[in-house]
C-alpha cells in the first residue's frame, strides 16, 4: 500500500475490499501520517536513534480526502454517496488509530448515510441500500465491522443507546451453535459470498466483539503518562459490566461500570515487583462529567459517575420510545434489528427481511397518553403503515390509532444529488392523532417498500412516540 503513495507501481488495496485500485485511501493515508509523524519517531526516541528529517514534512503533506459538504472524510479520492462498503473503513481513523480529528468531524463520519433508490428510480442497482459509514457498510460484511461502530458510538454518542445496537449487530448474525463460535459472514452460503467459504472460527470477529467491552464501554486508551478512561453504559445492561485485571505500566486494575457509577480499583500485581507499587495515574476524560487526573496507590479505589447518553434527553421533544425495548416476531435483515428504530440514531435501521406486513412493538414501561408520532424512514419508506397500541400485551388486543396507504417521500431519489457525500435527514412522516390514546405497548406495522429492492421490507431509522400528558401512569 505504501508503494502507491511513494510512486510504486502497485494498485491500492485498502481495508475495504470493495474499493480496489483507488487513490488516496483515507485510512491508509492516516496510518502513514501517524507512522512517519508519531509512531516511528517515538520508537526511535526510545531506542536512542535518529530518524530522517523529512519524515515529519512528508507526514504533514499527506492528503486526507474530504467532501465539499458537511466536511465528511471520503473513504478515497473520488468517492460518491452511492457506494457500498464491505467492512469498517473511515471510522477506524477515530478508533483504533486515534488520529486527532475534532469530535464533530468524527461524529459526522460515523453518521454519514448514503442514498438509496426509491421506487421511481431506475437502473443503478448498486445504490439500492442505505447502510452508513455505519450505513454504507454491507449487512453481509465481516463480523468485526459492527464492533468498531459500537466502540466509536460509545465514545462519540451524545444521546441515545446506539452503542448497544451495534453491540448486538457485532455478534448476533455471526455466532453459530453449539459452541457459539464466530463465522466471518452473516451468511455461510458460499454461493452468495462470491464463491468463498467464510472463515470459521473467525478470530477477528471475537477480537472486535471483546473490544466493545474493554475499549468501548470503558473508553480505555493507554497513554504514555496515564491510563485514559471515559466509562459509559447503556440501559439494556442494568447489571453493568466488569473488566478485571487491566494492566498498565506495572499496575493492575479492576473496573466495574454500573448504571450510576464506575469503580476503578487498583489491586496488587505481584508479578511486576517494585514497579507495581509506584503511583498510577488514571485520567478521566472525553465526555465525562468530572474530567481530571487521579493517582491510585495499591488497594485504593476511584469512583466516578458513569456517562449515560440515553439520559441526555431526546432529539424529538416528548419522545416516549427513546431506548425502550422494541421487539418483532418477523425476521429482519442482518444488522438491521428492531432496537435500531428507537435507539436515538438515524444511522441505525430496522428493516424486515420481507416486504410482507411486519411489526415492532415498543414497551413504554408505563401507560401514557399518546398524541402522535414522528417516523424517520431513512432511505426506503413503506407503501403503507399503521400505528396501534394498548395497555396490555397479552393477545395483542390493540386499538388502531392511525393507518394510511399513502406515504409521501420527503427526500426523493435523484441520481446526481445522491452522489453527493453529505449528511441526510431521511424521509420523515409526522403523525398527528385526532385524539389522545392511552397505551403502554405501541405497535408500528409497515407493509411493502418504496425502495428499489423489492425482496426486503421498508427501513425505519427512528420511531418517536409523542406523549400528550407528559406524565406516565402505572398499569
Amino acid at each position: 500500500m505504501i508503494a502507491t503513495f511513494f510512486g510504486g507501481p502497485y494498485p491500492y488495496f485498502g481495508q475495504d475490499e470493495f474499493a480496489n485500485d483507488v487513490d488516496n485511501g483515507a485510512y491508509t493515508n492516516v496510518g502513514i501520517k501517524l507512522l512517519l509523524g508519531e509512531w516511528a519517531p517515538g520508537a526511535a526516541s526510545v531506542l536512542g536513534i535518529s530518524t530522517p528529517t523529512n519524515w515529519s514534512l512528508i507526514s504533514k503533506d499527506i492528503e486526507i480526502p474530504r467532501s465539499e459538504h458537511d466536511n465528511l472524510t471520503l473513504e478515497y479520492e473520488g468517492m460518491d454517496g452511492t457506494i457500498q462498503i464491505k467492512q469498517a473503513s473511515v471510522i477506524l481513523i477515530n478508533y483504533p488509530l486515534g488520529w486527532n480529528m475534532n469530535e464533530r468531524q468524527a461524529r459526522n463520519d460515523l453518521t454519514f448515510v448514503r442514498r438509496n433508490l426509491d421506487s421511481s428510480s431506475s437502473g443503478d442497482r448498486n445504490a439500492h441500500e442505505s447502510l452508513q459509514y455505519a450505513a454504507a457498510n454491507s449487512p453481509d460484511g465481516p463480523a468485526m465491522t459492527w464492533a468498531m461502530y459500537a466502540i466509536n458510538e460509545a465514545q462519540l454518542q451524545e444521546q441515545g443507546c446506539a452503542a448497544y445496537t451495534y453491540l448486538l449487530c457485532a455478534y448476533q448474525p455471526y455466532v453459530r451453535v453449539p459452541f457459539y463460535q464466530f463465522s466471518e459472514q452473516a451468511s455461510d452460503d458460499w454461493r452468495t459470498n462470491g464463491g468463498t467459504h467464510p472463515a470459521f472460527p473467525f478470530l477477528t470477529g471475537y477480537g472486535g466483539y471483546v473490544q466493545v467491552y474493554t475499549h468501548g464501554f470503558t473508553g480505555m486508551r493507554p497513554r504514555l503518562d496515564a491510563l485514559f478512561l471515559d466509562p459509559m453504559m447503556v440501559p439494556q445492561i442494568p447489571e453493568g459490566i466488569r473488566i478485571n485485571g487491566v494492566k498498565y505500566q506495572g499496575a493492575a486494575f479492576d473496573i466495574h461500570i454500573g448504571l450510576q457509577n464506575t469503580t476503578i480499583k487498583r489491586r496488587e500485581n505481584k508479578l511486576e515487583g517494585e514497579k507495581a507499587r509506584n503511583k498510577a495515574t488514571i485520567r478521566i476524560g472525553g465526555k465525562a462529567s468530572n474530567p481530571g487526573d487521579y493517582t491510585l496507590d495499591v488497594g485504593a479505589s476511584l469512583v466516578v459517575p458513569t456517562r449515560r447518553p440515553d439520559l441526555n434527553g431526546t432529539a424529538i421533544e416528548g419522545n416516549l420510545a427513546h431506548c425502550r425495548p422494541a421487539t418483532s416476531e418477523q425476521k429482519w435483515v442482518p444488522a438491521r434489528l428492531p432496537l435500531a428504530a428507537v435507539d436515538g440514531s438515524n444511522a441505525t435501521l430496522w428493516q424486515p427481511l420481507s416486504p410482507e406486513p411486519a411489526s415492532i412493538i415498543v414497551d413504554l414501561g408505563l401507560g401514557h397518553s399518546i398524541r402522535g408520532a414522528v417516523i424517520n424512514w431513512g432511505p426506503s419508506p413503506p407503501i403503507a403503515f399503521s400505528i396501534s397500541g394498548g395497555l396490555v400485551a397479552e393477545g395483542k388486543r390493540f386499538t388502531e390509532f392511525f393507518e394510511t396507504r399513502t406515504v409521501s417521500i420527503s427526500e426523493p431519489y435523484k441520481l446526481q444529488e445522491a452522489k453527493l457525500v453529505k449528511i441526510r435527514q431521511g424521509n420523515v412522516t409526522v403523525v398527528e392523532l385526532g385524539r389522545s390514546y392511552n397505551a403502554r405497548y405501541v405497535n408500528l406495522t409497515v407493509e411493502g417498500t418504496q425502495g428499489n429492492d423489492k425482496t426486503v421490507g421498508a427501513t425505519v431509522a427512528e420511531f418517536a412516540i409523542i406523549r400528550s400528558d407528559g406524565v406516565g401512569s402505572k398499569v
